[in-house]
């Protein structure tokens, strides 16, 4: 079986606000709209980094999607979980 994500949540730290990471990120957006998947961010991450993808509370995060992909290191891998429960 060959299933695919649907929605995907991306979210980065403000303080890991730098170029690598913004180069990441975009690297990362640009994938996954070849692969057709819909994108939204936290509003952390939105207040950062010029994305261009709708945003949502993040209260909502854990609702919202299918799979959240963080960049960044254990903090905000841990951070991201807290509010996806």
């Amino acid at each position: 079986m060959n299933k695919k994500f649907k929605r995907v949540i991306l979210y980065v730290r403000q303080h890991r606000a730098n170029q690598d990471v913004s180069d990441s990120l975009h690297r990362l957006i640009l994938f996954l709209q070849k692969q057709k998947i819909e994108i939204v961010q936290d509003i952390e991450t939105s207040s950062k980094f010029d994305t261009n993808i709708p945003s949502l509370p993040r209260e909502s995060m854990g609702n919202e999607g299918d799979l959240i992909i963080v960049v960044g290191g254990d903090g905000s891998l841990l951070s991201a979980a807290r509010m996806a429960i």
